[in-house]
């Protein structure tokens, strides 16, 4: 199995289309709507109100998922490749090849970022899915963590305090 369920944040200016895109995810059951209000200032600079968004999403799922990626922006996508080729067939498959020598110590796994490339005019032309990619790794990763063994999340970076855990980095 891949992905079993999402959780969707809007907030005062979500576009009405991301509603009609997430309506049949709701009514399936895949997805959780999280409406935050926050002041219109704490949005409009992106990180304060990502950071929210990320360490909320892991309190919620703690006890509930036993791996969790919190941020996933419409522009990006994920691979699970190595410089010999992709790992396995499947996310878990690969997971469980990458954290085989010590599951229990790994608190994240973090890998390299790629992106879609972005139409000129997003909110004109909004893209759910495209082939489009742009070349190259973006400098910062994207991660998966254990919900009940992060403690913290920055942007690119989870935390843990648990003693004797890590955070496994994949890179090409």
């Amino acid at each position: 199995k891949g992905v079993q369920h999402f959780v969707a944040y809007t907030m005062h200016d979500t576009d009405p289309r991301i509603y009609a895109a997430m309506k049949p995810f709701l009514d399936a059951k895949l997805m959780t709507q999280v409406r935050l209000e926050v002041p219109f200032h704490a949005t409009h600079g992106g990180q304060k109100t990502q950071m929210l968004v990320i360490n909320d999403c892991v309190q919620r799922m703690r006890g509930r998922a036993k791996w969790l990626m919190t941020s996933v922006d419409t522009d990006e996508y994920t691979i699970f490749n190595t410089s010999k080729g992709p790992l396995a067939e499947t996310f878990q498959d690969s997971l469980a090849k990458l954290i085989a020598d010590q599951p229990e110590t790994i608190h994240a796994v973090s890998f390299p970022r790629i992106n879609f490339l972005r139409p000129k005019q997003p909110y004109d032309q909004l893209q759910i899915a495209s082939a489009s990619r742009e070349t190259g790794h973006c400098g910062c990763p994207k991660y998966f963590v254990r919900p009940d063994m992060v403690n913290s999340l920055f942007v690119h970076f989870p935390q843990s305090w648990d003693n004797g855990t890590r955070h496994l980095g994949v890179h090409e």
